[in-house]
This record gives C-alpha cells, sequence and structure tokens, in this order.
C-alpha cells in the first residue's frame, strides 16, 4: 500500500478510537464514586511490556516501519526502566491503571534529567469551554524540553554513548540560532510558558454543520512581549530567506473582540512556491490571548475558538505529559471524515472485489458497534521522577473492546496485505478480527 495511505489509515485511527493512553478530567472526589472502584488486575497486562511491544509491533506494520517483536522488547529493555508496578481499579465499565516504572541501576544520572521536564499544572484543559472541547495532548513548554536534552546528551557523552562523539548537538543548535540573529534565551523562551500542544474543539462551517477542529497551542507570559518577539523573528526568517518585501506586509494585525489574530502571508516569503508544491498551500494565523497563543492554518476556525476561551478557567493537575479525549464526541464529529478515509481505502482496492466487500462490511461493524453506546473520556498523566515514570491512564471498558477491534481491523489490511494479494486473505479476515 502507497505510504500516502498508510498515513491516512493511521490518522483514521485516530479518528475512530483514541488509544487508551488519553485522558478525562480528573476524578471527582465523591465518595460514593470511589467506593464503587474495586481493585482488579483484570486490566494490568495492557501496561506490561510483553503487550507494548505486541502492541507497537503492530502500530510498526501499520506504519510500514520493519520492527519485529524481538526488536522492540530489546528496545524496551535498554529504555532504562524495569517492569511496572501496576495498580488496577474498576467499578465495571470504567477502568484506572496506576504504574510505576522503576528507574533500573546505572540509570539514575539520565532519570534524574528527565525528572526535570515541567509539570506545571495544566491550564489549557479549563480554558476551553467543555461542551466544545474534544480533547488536548499536553507537553512540556520548549526550554524545558531543550534543556532536558542537552542535560541528556551530556550524560550521553559522559558514559561514552555520544551521538556526536564528544560534541552537544544543542550546544551548535544554541549557536546556529545565534549566528542566524536569534538567541534562544532572549527572543523565545523569554516569552514562552512551561505549556504546549495540540487542542481539539468543536468548530461549525457555511452549512451550520458541527466538526472537529484542531489548533497548536503555546502558553506565554506576556502578549505584548511575544507578539514583539515573533514580529522579530518573523524579520530574520524573511532575511534569511531572501525577501524583500515589509513584514507589516507578510504579517497583518487585526482585533477580535479582545482578541488578536496575526496573519502570515506566506506568498511573500521566499521558497513559498516549492514549500506549497511539497505539502500543500498553507496561510497560518495566530489567535492571542492574555496567557495563550494559538496557532491555525483556518482563520475562521481561530475565531470560533476565540468564542469559546474561558480566560478564567481552572487549572488541572500537574502532568509533564498529558492528554485528554472525548471519545463519544471524537467519533460524532468525525463521521465525515471517515467516511472520506473509508472511500479512499476502497479505491485503493478497487480491483480487488472481495476486500471492496470485505472493507465495507467490517467498518459497517465498526459503525453498528459504537451505536447506542457511551464511550466515554479518557485519560492518561506522564510524570516523570528520579525513581520512576508515574504513569495513570483512565478510560472505559467499551472504548478498550472498541479500540481492540480498530487496531485488529487496520492491522489486517496494513500489516501484510497490499491490494493486489489481499484477496487471497480476505475469506480469513473476520476470524482474525476481535471484538
Amino acid at each position: 500500500m502507497k505510504l500516502q495511505h498508510t498515513f491516512q489509515l493511521i490518522i483514521a485511527l485516530f479518528i475512530m478510537l483514541a488509544t487508551v493512553s488519553c485522558e478525562t478530567p480528573p476524578a471527582s472526589d465523591n465518595s460514593e464514586t470511589s467506593a464503587r472502584m474495586m481493585p482488579t488486575d483484570e486490566y494490568n497486562y495492557l501496561l506490561e511490556s510483553e503487550h507494548l511491544s505486541q502492541m507497537l509491533e503492530k502500530v510498526a506494520g501499520i506504519g510500514e516501519f520493519d520492527y519485529e517483536y524481538a526488536e522492540i522488547q530489546s528496545i524496551i529493555k535498554k529504555s532504562g526502566y524495569g517492569e511496572p508496578v501496576i495498580k488496577g481499579k474498576t467499578d465495571g465499565e470504567r477502568i484506572i491503571l496506576e504504574a510505576a516504572f522503576p528507574v533500573e541501576s546505572g540509570y539514575e544520572k539520565k532519570a534524574k534529567v528527565l525528572s526535570k521536564l515541567a509539570s506545571d499544572r495544566i491550564i489549557l484543559s479549563g480554558r476551553i469551554k467543555p461542551d466544545r472541547l474534544v480533547g488536548y495532548f499536553k507537553m512540556p513548554g520548549l526550554q524545558s524540553i531543550l534543556d532536558t536534552v542537552h542535560d541528556y546528551i551530556d550524560i550521553l557523552i559522559e558514559n561514552d554513548e555520544g551521538p556526536t562523539g564528544k560534541a552537544n548537538p544543542m550546544v551548535q543548535i544554541y549557536g546556529a540560532c545565534m549566528m542566524g540573529g536569534v538567541s534562544l534565551q532572549e527572543d523565545v523562551f523569554s516569552w514562552m510558558g512551561d505549556e504546549m500542544g495540540c487542542v481539539l474543539f468543536v468548530a461549525r462551517d457555511s452549512e451550520d454543520k458541527d466538526y472537529i477542529s484542531c489548533a497548536g497551542a503555546l502558553s506565554i507570559k506576556n502578549k505584548k512581549n511575544a507578539s514583539d518577539k515573533i514580529y522579530k523573528l518573523m524579520g530574520i526568517a524573511q532575511h534569511l530567506l531572501g525577501s524583500d518585501v515589509d513584514t507589516d506586509e507578510i504579517l497583518t494585525v487585526r482585533n477580535y473582540k479582545s482578541f488578536e489574530i496575526h496573519e502570515l502571508n506566506m506568498e511573500l516569503l521566499g521558497g513559498y512556491q516549492e514549500f506549497a508544491d511539497e505539502i500543500g498551500p498553507i496561510s497560518p494565523a495566530i489567535l492571542y490571548t492574555n496567557d495563550f497563543i494559538f496557532i491555525s492554518n483556518n482563520e475562521n476556525e481561530l475565531e470560533q475558538l476565540a468564542d469559546i476561551y474561558d480566560p478564567g478557567g481552572a487549572q488541572d493537575e500537574r502532568a509533564a505529559f498529558a492528554a485528554h479525549i472525548d471519545l463519544d464526541a471524537l467519533l460524532k464529529y468525525s463521521a465525515v471524515n471517515r467516511r472520506l478515509f473509508i472511500d479512499s481505502l476502497k479505491k485503493e482496492y478497487a480491483d480487488s472485489p472481495d476486500d471492496f466487500r470485505k472493507i465495507d462490511e467490517l467498518f459497517d461493524k465498526f459503525e453498528n458497534l459504537k451505536q447506542n453506546t457511551e464511550l466515554g473520556k479518557l485519560k492518561k498523566v506522564v510524570k516523570f521522577t528520579p525513581n520512576a515514570i508515574v504513569l495513570r491512564i483512565e478510560f472505559t471498558k467499551t472504548s478498550l473492546e472498541l479500540f481492540e477491534f480498530s487496531m485488529e481491523l487496520l492491522s489486517s489490511y496494513l500489516g501484510d496485505n497490499e491490494p493486489a494479494d489481499s484477496a487471497n486473505d480476505s475469506d480469513n479476515i473476520e476470524e482474525e478480527i476481535k471484538i
């Protein structure tokens, strides 16, 4: 199967169902709710290295990467973290798994560096109105990540494991930025906060139909400082790309309610046409709030994001990496995306009538499985400590069943079967699928 269709399928997997490593808002402290959760080890296998290796092998097959189970197991064992201590709880439908992956001997210095990854309280998930928020994927801020990478490579060099011998490539990156006129500390880190990620929200099209949109998100310390520094960075980029157009023409500013939207005219920058020919046309815009900026290729969607933004929203728990997603909303508002994906997949198998029919049957089965079913919200929170990686995931039994079905469905068509060969296996596909 062509690589572009493989990526379409991976995207479709995300659209159909987020994996069990996603997030819901924190559980209520209500004692009645807590009392219903009973200890269980039924689902602990999900976080054990053997199962993780099996899942990664499937993902590798879907992505056309040549990694086998034994290789993945070897990589996991070399990670520096041991087999997790897992505690599971369930009320019959909702499932919570808490795991600590302990640091192994000899890895202590590296683990201490990783424990410095930012774990400030999650802000953005409380800034978007809940009825329009589909999901949020959070990472530490850029400075935290770059500083961690720099210090981690220093330890690798100390252990004669350096990726480039005795030179730390992060020093070279900092130096190259300075040569280009950019001080990372002054021009970038000075205005960036400690949270960045991607937000999924419900937007509305010109026909008044709801659909899922997304935007990059980055916390900021001061709106004016952020705006001034981005303007400066644009001027530097303009100079490096050989554009003689005035920066004010490339980056225009307008007010929207109490916010600002900055529009970037890429066509006025040097090299745009080659860029557009490679990945398609792009015309990014930036929405400025007091504590976040949002980046999107759709100015209208940024206006809608401004409409649902709440500057006084509550903060969430601490985590270096986190994600949460409302699966029911994801499936509800992505029906058009799934249909387009299925149509493109069927075109790929147009010369294999049996597979053409089987695709219809399997995806119809998927649609039927989710009918009249509440999948709930999924959650992941990851913290790094000097002694362990601490992970908590929350999901539902129904979402797990649907996810496993989705993985088997995709791997059946992407793991070993090309369109020309898939007809030979079509009679056995349903036997391979576990619901």
